[in-house]
């Protein structure tokens, strides 16, 4: 996967990181692979105390952690959405 950091730094101190991500698997992002995605973003979000958003075309951005939003983003086979955080 390819990808570029973009960093924005907020007035109040904190920042916000997005990549690019290319989904590759055939079925795009069904219910097993988006459960995977929002385990790991609660482990992460608890290790690093970030929080984890998702978000597909022009569709709103979603918290990584919550599987229902993430399954109805619908996203497909090498579309491209962006992973973000703030921290």
């Amino acid at each position: 996967m390819d990808s570029e950091s973009i960093w924005y730094v907020y007035p109040w101190g904190g920042f916000a990181v997005t990549r690019d991500a290319y989904i590759n698997h055939e079925k795009g992002i069904h219910a097993r692979v988006a459960a995977m995605i929002v385990q790991k973003a609660r482990e992460l979000e608890e290790s690093y105390e970030v929080r984890i958003y998702l978000k597909y075309g022009k569709k709103a951005e979603i918290p990584a952690t919550n599987m229902m939003p993430l399954v109805s983003l619908q996203i497909k086979k090498r579309r491209h959405g962006y992973r973000g955080g703030q921290g």
